[in-house]
């Protein structure tokens, strides 16, 4: 019975994981994949001076540790139902019939491997038919394995390419001001909702690439710009400074655009799945309210980029203190979502 349960289980795994492709699914995946990074973390903290480095390998190894338990599930599963087997149902092709537990593993290897029978050879219809079922699960096995592998490096490809290119809509400085200044030139917004529509765009597939495949969330990269969460603070920010620095009279049309509202809700429906997600249930509390030295930093940032619109030409909210008000309202929305990702 045991045996049989170790087969379900593997099956469930294998199913829930790599066919029913959704955050959250998976049985012990999740579990997994999280105790994993835990034991990443742990390291990182250990190992200081190759935090990055270490922290880089967690999402590959935490696929081959998925396969690797997908696997011995299986193979160990067939191998208790064979083991009372040995000397009767199952027999040596030549020479004495060895029955310990390490046999009934080699039996189970080599069909599920589909390597063939070895030299322990089926007697009768049942432990037949059980040899030719794992081997038709371990070759269904390696091929959904190969064809999720694929599939999880195809959408970290796609990931990377729109981190690189919100990266360099920035400036290569992740200075969401660059976005806007690079899309009014002049005080002239007229073509900007092609571009942000493009970035809404990415934002959404991000979405459905971690709804099906949770596990690229734990692909992490030493160059910054390729982090999840660095990618949502540019989009929400880009977002934030176009509806709170802007002059809210001249530039009223493109504030309230649906270019500006898509932005908006794409990046809050990303931050907010993954969070729930990941973070569940150790949440940020909300309302919140930033700490005096957030404040200042937000303060900071918000002059710089003021500044910034200002230089190429872009008419900016003549009440300061009001925009930046507005502006540390609307980032307390969705902020400690991005912060606590981060930190994760």
């Amino acid at each position: 019975m045991t045996g049989e349960l170790m087969q379900l289980g593997g099956l469930l795994l294998v199913f829930l994981t790599v066919l029913y492709t959704r955050m959250g699914a998976g049985l012990f995946t999740p579990w997994i994949c999280k105790r994993t990074w835990s034991i990443f973390r742990a390291g990182s903290f250990v190992l200081k001076r190759r935090r990055e480095a270490l922290l880089s390998f967690g999402g590959p190894v935490m696929l081959v540790a998925l396969a690797v338990i997908w696997g011995s599930l299986m193979v160990i599963g067939f191998a208790l139902s064979y083991w009372p087997l040995l000397g009767t149902a199952v027999r040596a092709s030549s020479g004495p019939t060895p029955t310990d537990f390490i046999a009934a593993f080699y039996t189970s290897g080599f069909c599920f491997t589909t390597l063939g029978i070895g030299d322990l050879v089926p007697q009768t219809s049942a432990a037949r038919f059980i040899m030719v079922a794992e081997a038709g699960l371990g070759f269904s096995f390696f091929t959904l394995s190969i064809t999720y592998f694929l599939s999880i490096y195809n959408s970290l490809s796609q990931r990377n390419t729109i981190a690189s290119e919100l990266h360099h809509k920035t400036g290569r400085t992740g200075n969401p001001a660059e976005v806007l200044a690079k899309l009014g030139p002049g005080d002239d917004f007229s073509n900007a909702a092609q571009e942000l529509s493009n970035i809404s765009s990415g934002l959404s597939s991000l979405l459905e690439m971690h709804k099906h495949y949770p596990i690229l969330h734990f692909y992490r990269f030493q160059q910054v710009h390729y982090a999840l969460s660095r990618m949502v603070l540019v989009a929400m920010d880009t977002a934030t400074f176009a509806r709170s620095a802007l002059d809210p009279e001249k530039h009223r049309r493109f504030i309230n655009s649906y270019a500006i509202l898509d932005l908006w809700n794409s990046g809050m429906s990303l931050q907010t799945v993954v969070t729930n997600s990941f973070l569940n249930p150790k949440q940020p509390q909300l309302p919140y309210s930033p700490d005096a030295q957030t404040l200042e930093l937000w303060r900071s940032q918000f002059s710089t980029a003021m500044q910034r619109l200002e230089q190429a030409g872009i008419a900016v909210h003549p009440d300061r203190k009001a925009a930046f008000e507005h502006f540390v309202e609307l980032r307390s929305e969705w902020y400690p979502h991005i912060q606590s990702l981060a930190d994760y």
